[in-house]
């Protein structure tokens, strides 16, 4: 006879099966990834989003020229304050999960992600990736090895998303 965690007591040769590690494809439907399909009122709900966010940075920048039509330069840059820098705040966030995101992709573990993220700041899985550990870092081509093509490509997507990013519609992109 054995115990259970509550101390009742169980036979070793219990008629319930015994539990061990199953594979991905074993697994029940609960926890494999299920894709939902993009319906229309999922559609609805990003137009609406995104007529929010304009519409919202919109009517700041028109409250701020108001002020500064009347000659309050005060409450002008006051307003300008307020809107500038959380929205600044929130694109340097946004380049900054890209340079991690990307950088992942890639499976680059040094170059650029550890310089534009401020050196001391960290993120749930840095320290693997500053070492090195990352599981597809290994199967990928060294920066130096890759194509010309490639090559462009990378720089051509650091050149959109710092374009984005300098617009202020990180937010919007991502």
């Amino acid at each position: 006879m054995a115990a259970k965690s509550d101390g009742a007591a169980v036979s070793e040769q219990s008629e319930t099966p015994s539990r061990c590690l199953v594979g991905p494809e074993q697994r029940p439907t609960l926890y494999r990834y299920v894709g939902t399909p993009y319906t229309l009122v999922d559609c609805c709900w990003v137009l609406c989003a995104l007529l929010v966010f304009f519409s919202d940075g919109a009517t700041d920048l028109w409250l701020a020229a108001d002020y500064y039509l009347r000659g309050n330069n005060w409450w002008f840059w006051l307003t300008l304050l307020f809107v500038v820098v959380p929205s600044t705040v929130v694109q340097v966030l946004s380049f900054r999960w890209f340079v991690y995101d990307y950088s992942e992709l890639s499976g680059t573990s040094s170059g650029a992600a550890p310089a534009a993220s401020g050196g001391d700041f960290s993120t749930k899985g840095s320290e693997q990736r500053s070492t090195g550990n990352a599981a597809g870092a290994s199967s990928l081509p060294a920066t130096g090895t890759m194509s010309s093509t490639r090559r462009c490509c990378r720089v051509c997507m650091w050149i959109f998303q710092s374009v984005i990013h300098v617009l202020q519609l990180g937010q919007v992109w991502r």
